[in-house]
């Protein structure tokens, strides 16, 4: 693997949605987008996991009709970053869209909506392992901004508690050879996993699929430099966690199979800044 010389992209088409006009109609554009709200955030697509054991993602399309349903898709990573959330009752419960009363955009620290304060998550006890293996009450996941070939909008993929540590696993070792994810076409997939309590699910894969040009990556950079910016905009609701896509705590009593421990990070010092796990 290591010796294999790397693919080079010649199938993504990296679109900025402005290709063809005049800096003056691109400055008029803007300037119209500006007009529309200037609070909105990042306007990403939501690409949603599957539930149970289903092996397709859904993708948002440009309407609520057009929604495109894929067994893998390439893309381009523009920016990662980890979040937390907790709901003290049951998604099912409060209806879609419920924000969770403490959430964090880094995975460090949280705020807590109803007291305003902001809690360490490393020692908070919702974020600790159940005694029983039976995973946390506070939900780590991982939100995950994209470019699709052809299509100048971001797209968002949450990565579910039972992803992220194979997730995390693989985009490490695909990035061993000092390539930033922001430089390569990535195929995202699924695979069939089972609990310990014999419920069927979906894991997310991923793997790479080829460089892109000098050309490509310094488009891609620019626009992450947006995304940085802006990540924290967007709001964290119970649409980045779906309990149809995990499995409930309580049906896998191993917890070491579907959940990311501490333990697994290592360091990551001296590799590229753009590390997934940063």
């Amino acid at each position: 693997m290591a010796n294999e010389v790397a693919k080079k992209n010649e199938t993504f088409a990296l679109v900025t949605g402005t290709e063809g006009m005049t800096e003056e109609a691109k400055a008029e554009l803007e300037d119209e987008l500006d007009d529309l709200d200037d609070d909105t955030g990042i306007m990403a697509r939501a690409i949603k996991m599957p539930s149970g054991s289903v092996k397709a993602f859904s993708i948002e399309g440009a309407t609520e009709d057009d929604a495109e349903v894929v067994k893998e898709f390439d893309g381009v990573i523009l920016f990662t970053h980890r979040i937390n959330a907790y709901w003290p009752t049951a998604i099912s419960d409060t209806g879609a869209g419920t924000p969770p009363e403490c959430s964090s955009f880094d995975g460090k620290t949280g705020l807590d909506i109803s007291s305003g304060e902001m809690k360490q998550c490393a020692t908070c006890p919702h974020n600790q392992f159940r005694t029983d293996g039976t995973g946390k009450e506070c939900k780590n996941m991982r939100r995950v901004y994209l470019l699709r070939s052809g299509q100048s909008v971001p797209y968002l993929l949450s990565v579910p508690p039972t992803s992220m540590k194979d997730f995390t696993k693989s985009l490490k070792q695909i990035m061993a050879g000092s390539t930033g994810y922001t430089h390569m076409v990535l195929t995202f997939g699924l695979k069939d996993s089972v609990s310990k309590g014999g419920i069927h699910y979906s894991k997310l894969t991923v793997r790479k699929k080829a460089d892109l040009s000098d050309d490509q990556a310094k488009v891609v950079e620019a626009i992450r430099k947006t995304v940085k910016e802006q990540y924290k905009t967007v709001a964290i609701t119970s649409g980045d966690y779906d309990s149809d896509v995990t499995p409930a705590a309580t049906s896998d009593t191993s917890g070491a199979d579907a959940y990311e421990r501490p333990d697994e990070f290592t360091d990551a010092s001296g590799k590229p800044e753009d590390l997934p796990f940063a």
